[in-house]
């Protein structure tokens, strides 16, 4: 049997809008305590996320090891910190910076990997 999700429009509109959202956009939320954007940080941190899940799945298709990936809690530090850091960035550049990151700490087998 073959599953299939479908996003529907404004799904699609959310998980990929969160790609060019600016990191002041991030900082902004974080420094409310609007049930609004609590809500939002949730669903950046998430976007992020299954980004980093979505390549460990290339890897795993390419025959890499997928490296581990950090908790929920870990992972908003670390957009947290990126997006402190320097705020003119995108959430893309920060997901690529973390997925940088992540396959730098693995480590080395010498075998191609």
């Amino acid at each position: 049997m073959v599953l299939a999700l479908v996003a529907t429009p404004v799904q699609a509109r959310l998980a990929v809008g969160y790609a060019g959202t600016p990191c002041t956009h991030w900082n902004d939320i974080r420094s409310s305590s609007a049930v609004v954007d609590v809500v939002r940080e949730d669903g950046m941190v998430q976007w992020v996320s299954g980004y980093l899940t979505a390549v460990n799945a290339i890897r795993i298709a390419a025959r890499q090891r997928p490296y581990p990936l950090p908790s929920y809690s870990a992972l908003k530090e670390l957009v947290h910190a990126r997006c402190h850091a320097t705020p003119a960035r995108t959430f893309q550049q920060v997901a690529d910076l973390l997925h940088l990151d992540l396959r730098g700490a693995e480590p080395q087998t010498g075998s191609g990997e």
